[in-house]
């Protein structure tokens, strides 16, 4: 999978945490909030600080695109993103499991 680069104001040569703190803190909030309202249902950092991975429910890319494009990170450009859109096969929070029968 291709990762998407740093955004334009990611400061090159610095780890995420020498980046734009106040930035980096309302981006949290911002996942915070998601998470909250269901929105948001797995994040986290790479361990090799490459990135990171975000799954988002949304209703179609746009929905997902208009989410994230209203990130604090992603507005001061300091991330970027991929969408990659998912088909839930295996789903344990909904008890949606595939089955061969």
């Amino acid at each position: 999978m291709r990762e998407p680069p740093p955004g334009p104001s990611w400061v090159a040569g610095r780890s995420i945490d020498e980046q734009d703190a106040a930035t980096l803190g309302a981006h949290l909030a911002a996942l915070g909030d998601l998470f909250e309202s269901g929105r948001l249902l797995f994040a986290g950092p790479f361990t090799a600080e490459d990135g990171g991975v975000l799954l988002l429910a949304a209703r179609d890319c746009d929905d997902a695109r208009a989410t994230l494009d209203r990130d604090p990170a992603v507005a001061a450009g300091l991330l970027t993103y991929l969408i990659k859109p998912v088909e839930t096969v295996f789903d344990a929070a909904k008890g949606v499991a595939w089955s061969a029968a």
